[in-house]
């Protein structure tokens, strides 16, 4: 858009210059005229008095024209007609059929970005549940060594924090399976750029074949520009997921690692059965998953990670530090 209101600004300013060039024409017309009467020498009849200036695009046409309805004894006024045919540029089969395919994609990125916004901020929402029910188990954990065993009380208490580890990590698998539809997408997004491209190369080498160019070198790289920035934004996006890819599986991490420490210190794990009947009855929705509160803006995935905690991840595996 902005490469096309350039161009249109280019050629009014180009058919500005041509009527002030037309303009000083007819005024050194107009004084050889009058010149030419005081001498007492009539005007060459033989001389041109339209002008055409050559314009790519624009066609601008200057007839002089005498007024033979005025009376004789008044002298015969010229009336200058400037007749402007505005020609818009025309795109030819071959950028047009390029042109959809780009819009095509452009027209699916309203989506995917809801999609993909919405999976990355999942990730500081995890965060900060795991983070707060790490804090809980702290305490219990505490409480536990002030009295010095795990009281029924105390056990009491743990059965929703563990209960809530254990949808977390329900919906962290959900997570994965949404993120593997995205990648799959990106994929799919990358390979339809890159064939675009191939057919912008195509079509100007067999434009340049041609006797009558239809698809010139100008138009070609406005479009390869298009397409390189839509992949670089693919490439961001893909490098963004995958990291966030990595923290969550730092997450399930985590979670598995508390979840242990809550059966070895409070015995959960005998009463297995009976929580996960309760887990059956409030499972978190998936409209609830995908579109739930609201979450703050961030300027990256890593600034969700706490400041004192340090996390190592390996693609091959993910080694947690404290």
């Amino acid at each position: 858009m902005t490469v096309q209101i350039r161009e249109l600004k280019a050629a009014i300013l180009k058919k500005d210059q041509e009527i002030q060039q037309l303009r000083q024409k007819l005024n050194q017309m107009h004084s050889n005229k009058d010149a030419t009467e005081q001498k007492g020498v009539p005007p060459d009849s033989s001389e041109d008095r339209s002008v055409k200036p050559e314009s790519e695009g624009v066609d601008v046409e200057v007839e002089v024209v005498e007024d033979v309805s005025a009376p004789a004894s008044i002298e015969r006024v010229d009336v200058i007609k400037l007749v402007y045919v505005d020609k818009p540029p025309t795109i030819s089969p071959v950028e047009e059929k390029l042109r959809l395919a780009i819009d095509a994609i452009l027209d699916e990125n309203l989506d995917f970005w809801l999609r993909f916004s919405t999976t990355y901020h999942q990730v500081q929402k995890f965060k900060s549940e795991i983070q707060d029910l790490q804090d809980e188990t702290s305490k219990l954990k505490e409480k536990k060594k002030s009295e010095g065993n795990a009281s029924t009380q105390i056990k009491s208490e743990a059965r929703p924090i563990y209960k809530h580890f254990r949808e977390i990590q329900t919906e962290l698998t959900m997570w994965l399976d949404q993120s593997a539809t995205l990648k799959d997408e990106l994929k799919s997004r990358s390979a339809s750029l890159c064939n675009i491209q191939e057919d912008i190369t195509r079509a100007l080498k067999e434009g340049v074949e041609e006797e009558e160019i239809q698809f010139n070198s100008h138009q070609a790289a406005k479009l390869q520009g298009e397409v390189l920035n839509m992949k670089q934004e693919n490439n961001k996006v893909r490098e963004e997921l995958q990291t966030g890819l990595d923290h969550i599986s730092v997450l399930q991490l985590e979670i598995e690692k508390t979840l242990k420490q809550l059966n070895d210190e409070f015995g959960i794990t005998s009463d297995q059965p009976q929580l996960q009947h309760t887990m059956s009855k409030s499972r978190v929705p998936l409209r609830a998953f995908i579109f739930g509160g609201k979450p703050k803006k961030q300027k990256s995935i890593f600034s969700f990670m706490h400041p004192n905690r340090k996390f190592q991840v390996v693609r091959t595996g993910f080694a947690l530090t404290n």
